[in-house]
């Protein structure tokens, strides 16, 4: 409930949004806990950080240097 969470709860995949929501809803606990539920609330938890990217700025870190490009080429351009 605290605008933190919040905000990291509208960055889930639907089906964890699910999850959580219906825990809000409730107030209990699922008995047997499902891994899906764990995992949702660590990732609800995790800081998850909504960053706008534009196309032009994948395309231009995508075409850095020209291509082909490794999978650790392609981090690298993401990473800076």
């Amino acid at each position: 409930e605290d605008p933190f969470t919040q905000d990291s709860l509208g960055l889930l995949p639907p089906a964890s949004k699910k999850l959580i929501d219906a825990f809000l809803t409730s107030r209990k606990l699922p008995d047997p806990m499902p891994t899906e539920f764990a995992n949702a609330v660590q990732e609800a938890l995790s800081g998850l950080e909504k960053i706008a990217v534009k196309g032009d700025e994948i395309k231009q870190a995508l075409l850095q240097g020209g291509s082909p490009a490794t999978p650790d080429d392609l981090r690298k351009r993401f990473d800076t």
